[in-house]
C-alpha cells in the first residue's frame, strides 16, 4: 500500500525553511550589541547642561576634545536663549516635526475625483 503523504501548503513549506534560522528566545540578533557611538557628543552635552553658565565659562578650551568643545558651545548657546541655532541642531538630528496639512475643496467639501468621463460631460 502507499503511504498517505501529509499534505503541506505553501505557507507551512516556507516557515519549514525558515523555523531552523530563527532565533531562540532570549537570543539577540546583534550579539555584539547596538555600536559604540565614536564621538559620545550626546554624553559631554548633558554633563555641560548639568553646570551653570559661569561653570560653563571657566572651562578650559585648549584641554577639550572637539567634540567636548562642540558639546561645550551647544550648552552656552542653550544658556544664553539663542534657541534657532538649537532648533537648527535638533532638527539635523532628530528631523522636522510634520507639520499637518489639510486639502480640501471649495467651502471645505472634500475634493471630487473623476475618472473617465469625456470632457465635455464635466
Amino acid at each position: 500500500m502507499a503511504k498517505d503523504k501529509k499534505k503541506t501548503t505553501a505557507k507551512q513549506r516556507g516557515q519549514d525553511n525558515i523555523i531552523p534560522h530563527q532565533w531562540k528566545p532570549g537570543q539577540s540578533g546583534n550579539p555584539a550589541g547596538p555600536p559604540i557611538a565614536k564621538t559620545q557628543l550626546y554624553r559631554y552635552l548633558c554633563k555641560y547642561l548639568d553646570m551653570t553658565r559661569n561653570q560653563l565659562l571657566k572651562i578650559d578650551k585648549d584641554k577639550l576634545k572637539l567634540s567636548q568643545r562642540g558639546a561645550l558651545k551647544t550648552a552656552l548657546w542653550i544658556a544664553d536663549g539663542e534657541w534657532q541655532r538649537i532648533r537648527e541642531i535638533i532638527e539635523r538630528d532628530e528631523g522636522k516635526v510634520p507639520q499637518k496639512t489639510e486639502l480640501s475643496g471649495p467651502e471645505g467639501e472634500p475634493i471630487k475625483f473623476y475618472r473617465d468621463i469625456e470632457p465635455e460631460k464635466m
